[in-house]
């Protein structure tokens, strides 16, 4: 799951849906909390209601066949960005709950095809983007590949997409020593 903005703590009145003067409260934008799911085929964003429900609605893959997901990072300017099992990356639009686009696919992680399965589950994972983090202060978004590679992507100016090549790259080294792609 990724994480999205946090709520200040609540005093139990807020919890209850009651704002400080006892009135029921309204949601806020600028106070929301969402999380997102994903998985084999699905992502699902989930929101709390101003009733202090949660509730989730999966994203449309919109001009693409669904994919599953890794990974996922909500960008500073509000979309979310998705690591693929193809070693690809997604660009959600929150506000329309659906695929923005998919990035520079040439330039993702590569996927060698190889994948655990229930008849073979010690066999090596070497699909897909593993994880992915915003980088606020360098103005980037990392991720990291069951390639072995870890790159580094920047946001673009509004901060809610990222630049179509990584601007870094680091390969790692299996830990028995052979080059892990």
């Amino acid at each position: 799951a990724a994480f999205g903005p946090a709520p200040p703590i609540a005093s139990s009145a807020r919890r209850s849906g009651l704002n400080s003067d006892g009135e029921k409260k309204r949601p806020s934008a600028t106070s929301s909390f969402e999380f997102v799911t994903f998985g084999a085929k699905h992502v699902k964003l989930w929101r709390l209601d101003g009733a202090g429900r949660w509730g989730g609605r999966p994203l449309r893959f919109d001009g693409s066949a669904p994919f599953s997901a890794h990974a996922a990072a909500f960008l500073p300017g509000g979309n979310l960005l998705v690591g693929k099992d193809d070693g690809g990356l997604a660009l959600f639009d929150l506000e329309k709950r659906a695929l923005k686009r998919l990035v520079g696919r040439r330039a993702s992680h590569a996927d060698a095809g190889a994948a655990p399965s229930v008849r073979d589950p010690a066999r090596e994972n070497t699909k897909g983007v593993r994880a992915l983090v915003v980088l606020e202060s360098e103005n980037a978004v990392v991720s990291a590949g069951a390639d072995g590679r870890i790159l580094a992507w920047r946001l673009t100016e509004a901060r809610d997409d990222v630049e179509d090549t990584p601007f870094e790259e680091i390969q790692l080294q299996h830990p028995m020593g052979a080059i892990h792609a």
